[in-house]
């Protein structure tokens, strides 16, 4: 059987373990947030390598997304600018990210009974892009094309001092539903 590598810190040092046949990297909202997506705004080790960065995440079409056609599914990327296209969301020469729903969820940590917000969970849905003039065999702007994502973002003031200066960084989680 071959197993996955993977580099994880151990000790204060990064090591390059096998993982077992099987392995899914499945975390929580909670980890996410936390362990992740926190501890790289903060310039902090990773708990493990496995999520990649794209800078350029909202300017490629979901299928073109390095590796996400081969099941990898969470990437740190940066938030468009609020002055950008579509209200921040970027288009591409095939679609555009729209959101699923009206409202953010929040992504909370219980610790002594008591509960924090520690980040927000927002959903968008790939939306492809409307042909222009008579007769376009172009979808229309309802039509799904069933790629998914979920961003990740923390709540933290604005100014927190350990922080760094790119806070619109997030953590995507992106789906294909086909």
């Amino acid at each position: 059987m071959e197993r996955t590598p993977v580099m994880v810190r151990q000790g204060g040092q990064e090591v390059l373990r096998q993982l077992p046949p099987g392995f899914r990297f499945r975390p929580t909202d909670e980890e996410l947030v936390v362990q992740y997506l926190r501890r790289k705004a903060l310039a902090l080790p990773l708990p493990a390598a496995v999520i990649s960065d794209v800078h350029n995440l909202y300017s490629l079409d979901p299928w073109d997304i390095p590796g996400a056609r081969e099941g990898e599914k969470y990437y740190f990327a940066v938030r468009p600018a609020a002055g950008a296209k579509r209200g921040g969301r970027t288009t591409t020469a095939s679609g555009c990210w729209k959101p699923a729903s009206a409202r953010e969820r929040p992504v909370v940590v219980s610790r002594c009974g008591r509960s924090h917000l520690v980040g927000v969970k927002k959903s968008l849905a790939f939306v492809p892009r409307r042909g222009k003039g008579k007769g376009s065999k172009a979808p229309p702007a309802s039509a799904q094309t069933g790629w998914v994502m979920h961003e990740y973002r923390l709540a933290l003031p604005h100014h927190h001092k350990n922080v760094s200066t790119n806070s619109s960084s997030l953590i995507a989680e992106l789906l294909d539903a086909t």
